[in-house]
């Protein structure tokens, strides 16, 4: 069984890679070698290419010694150029990932234009080296040394426009712009396992009824559950059979844990939902954001802290992290037009990502308190306070308890004009939303907070009451 894992975690692996950077660049490779094969065939054509390649080889490329060694430094300057130009953009991604998240190396390799370039280049090398190959005494490769000069103009050209692609892709807004849309194209993905699932068990603790637990096999990240499967099999086993997830995708799961949970209304049944769900959960090593919004929400919030902190004191990627976490979490409150989904199936997966989402905000308050940026922490309580009337219930009580407890931080804080603005907004929208002991709560913060106003104050005594002693 771990020989079949093992297999199947490299065809993932082989598929992720082509899918993330491999696949373009080997197609534009295949296609430059396809071209040096036409030239070739152009070269020793006596057909209606023949004038041209007569006429060039008069006035531009008559000896085929210098035609050969034209290719060669073609092949040479390009190879020396692609690997200083590459090894010196690493170096700069290495830097930024460092600064941000490790993100940004996933983020230069799926970007089309690297791809393009990176192909282009070493196509082109790959060309000219065929090309020299086929040159000899007999015959001059006039085709060949033309093409490799057009596209050396072309990769010069190229080249330039790499540099500045890089460094523009290095900037916070694109970084963290980049990761927002993954995570908005990864929820829109899941919704069709939110539609097909259930958010909670049917049966609960009932004694009669066959469980079993589905262990995970090897370590590493949950990436695939198989739910549509899993459900119609349970589906046709019929009543009393449940499959619940333990883990949301993007969960941990050391060997041996614990991953779903069957129930089924005889041993036989559980047998055959255990082994399809065994057969069907994906570990791997590696996060993907494709399948895996958490993900994003995990870096963005990383982002966050890394640059708020006191190890960047940069409060500016910060505040747009909190922007873009506050996009995300407006997205999805806007009710949709789908029609209401079927009878979902006997399948119990737990939704974690909107719960990430509060707590990258609580997170990231955090690290304003410890890093005093009242910029940060007020940008993150005008996004509760413009956002909060439009959330559901449940969101509505999650944003009450994330104010309560980033309220516990304003003492580290020195009272600025945006950060009395922020807290009086959200002190605002909790009243009208009916939430008045958090409000008053607000207020009551507000209110300690004003006495240091005008006053000489210590992070430990800025807030009366809470001197620490000596």
């Amino acid at each position: 069984m771990s020989f079949v894992r093992s297999r199947r975690s490299t065809r993932r692996q082989i598929h992720l890679a082509f899918s993330e950077f491999l696949g373009l660049p080997v197609a534009i490779i295949v296609a430059f070698l396809g071209v040096a094969v036409a030239t070739y065939a152009l070269d020793r054509s006596t057909g209606p290419s023949a004038p041209l390649r007569d006429f060039m080889e008069e006035h531009f490329l008559g000896d085929p010694a210098s035609t050969s060694e034209l290719l060669a430094t073609v092949a040479g300057s390009i190879i020396t150029v692609t690997s200083i130009t590459f090894s010196l953009l690493l170096i700069a991604v290495q830097q930024a990932t460092n600064s941000f998240s490790h993100q940004v190396i996933d983020q230069f390799l799926r970007r089309r234009i690297n791809q393009v370039s990176f192909g282009f280049f070493v196509g082109l090398a790959l060309f000219s080296l065929v090309a020299v190959a086929t040159a000899s005494n007999e015959s001059n490769p006039v085709y060949a040394a033309a093409f490799a000069l057009v596209l050396t103009v072309v990769a010069l050209v190229l080249l330039l426009f790499l540099l500045y692609t890089t460094i523009d892709q290095m900037r916070p807004e694109e970084i963290v712009g980049a990761i927002h849309d993954r995570v908005l194209a990864a929820r829109k993905d899941q919704r069709h396992l939110l539609a097909i699932t259930r958010r909670a068990s049917v049966y609960g603790e009932s004694a009669n009824v066959a469980r079993r637990e589905v262990l995970a096999p090897i370590e590493g990240y949950l990436v695939a559950v198989g739910a549509d499967r899993v459900g119609e099999l349970a589906a046709k086993l019929g009543e009393g059979c449940e499959v619940e997830y333990l883990l949301p995708l993007g969960g941990y799961m050391s060997t041996g844990d614990p991953v779903a949970r069957i129930t089924a209304s005889n041993e036989e049944h559980a047998k055959l939902l255990h082994d399809a769900v065994f057969n069907a959960i994906e570990p791997q090593r590696k996060r993907e954001t494709q399948s895996d919004p958490g993900f994003g929400i995990e870096q963005l919030a990383d982002i966050a802290w890394t640059t708020g902190s006191t190890s960047k004191q940069n409060p500016s990627p910060a505040l747009i992290v909190v922007r873009n976490l506050r996009d995300l979490l407006a997205r999805w409150s806007i009710p949709t037009d789908e029609p209401p989904p079927s009878p979902p199936l006997p399948v119990v997966y737990h939704d974690d990502v909107p719960e990430g989402l509060f707590s990258a905000f609580e997170s990231i308050a955090v690290v304003a308190s410890e890093s005093m940026q009242g910029d940060v922490f007020a940008e993150v309580m005008d996004g509760v306070a413009m956002m909060f009337a439009r959330l559901p219930a449940w969101e509505q009580a999650r944003s009450e308890e994330l104010v309560l407890r980033s309220l516990a931080a304003l003492g580290d804080l020195v009272l600025t004009h945006r950060l009395e603005s922020a807290l009086g907004a959200v002190s605002g929208a909790m009243a009208a939303g009916g939430r008045h002991e958090t409000a008053a709560a607000v207020a009551a913060s507000l209110a300690e907070l004003r006495q240091s106003v005008g006053k000489l104050n210590s992070r430990a005594t800025r807030v009366p009451g809470t001197k620490q002693s000596d």
